[in-house]
């Protein structure tokens, strides 16, 4: 991305970082579960290395 847009690396790591605090975790829409309450659930989690 940094060489298709012009900018450093650094600049574009700062703006993804900045996107998942702020319309992300902030605006509540988005969160990840509370390790607790994965401990807890009845889900099976699959994980698939490539």
């Amino acid at each position: 991305m940094s060489k298709i847009y012009g900018v450093s690396e650094g600049y574009i790591y700062q703006l993804i970082l900045w996107v998942e605090d702020t319309l992300l975790i902030r605006s509540k829409v988005f969160s990840f579960p509370e390790r607790q309450a994965l401990l807890k659930s009845n889900f099976d989690y699959e994980v698939i290395l490539s």
